[in-house]
């Protein structure tokens, strides 16, 4: 079923942009978990928050763990 697409993007180099456009998501993703963790931080220090944010459930994403 996903043999001749992805044939298609080896040959085309396609595979190596998707892994590298995947990786680009990922930092991204890094880098704005870290902003919320700062800014949940400073919010707190000033005593502005009493909430706490759970982490996203990576099953609720609605990709299915095959697909990644």
């Amino acid at each position: 079923m996903f043999g001749v697409p992805l044939q298609d993007y080896a040959s085309r180099g396609k595979v190596d942009h998707l892994i590298r456009f995947r990786e680009r998501l990922d930092e991204h993703s890094r880098f704005l978990e870290s902003q919320l963790a700062g800014l949940e931080a400073l919010v707190r220090e000033r005593g502005e928050l009493d909430v706490v944010v759970p982490p996203a459930d990576p099953d609720a994403s609605g990709v299915a763990k095959e697909d990644v």
